[in-house]
C-alpha cells in the first residue's frame, strides 16, 4: 500500500505544480514527450480540482461517496474513480516517461 500512495502523491504533485514545471522543462530541451505530460497533468489537474470541489460542496449527493456503499450512484463512484485512481494514473505515466528518457540517455552514451 505504501508504494501506491507514493505514487498517488507523485500524481497529485505532478497535476498541481507539475505543468509550470513541465513547460519550464519543455522550454529548456523541446521534446513531444515533456509537451505532452504537461498538457495531460494540466487537464487531469483541472478535472481533478473540479471533482474535488464538487465533493467538498456537496454538489449531485457527491459528498456521500464515502458512506454510500454498496448503494452507490454512478456518479459517486465517478468522483471516486477520478479522486483516486487519476492522481495514481499519472504518477505511473510521469514514472514511464522519466524510465523512458533514461534508457534513451543510456543508449545515447552507449553509442
Amino acid at each position: 500500500m505504501d508504494w501506491f500512495l507514493f505514487v498517488f502523491g507523485l500524481g497529485l504533485a505532478l497535476m498541481t505544480a507539475g505543468p509550470v514545471l513541465l513547460i519550464l522543462a519543455w522550454v529548456r530541451r523541446r521534446t513531444n514527450a515533456w509537451a505532452w505530460l504537461a498538457g495531460a497533468a494540466a487537464a487531469a489537474g483541472v478535472v481533478w480540482w473540479i471533482e474535488l470541489y464538487r465533493v467538498l460542496t456537496g454538489a449531485g449527493d457527491l459528498d456521500g461517496m464515502f458512506d454510500c456503499y454498496p448503494d452507490c450512484s454512478a456518479s459517486q463512484e465517478a468522483a471516486w474513480a477520478i479522486l483516486g485512481y487519476l492522481p495514481t494514473a499519472m504518477g505511473a505515466v510521469l514514472i514511464l516517461v522519466f524510465l523512458a528518457r533514461l534508457v534513451r540517455g543510456l543508449r545515447h552514451v552507449r553509442t
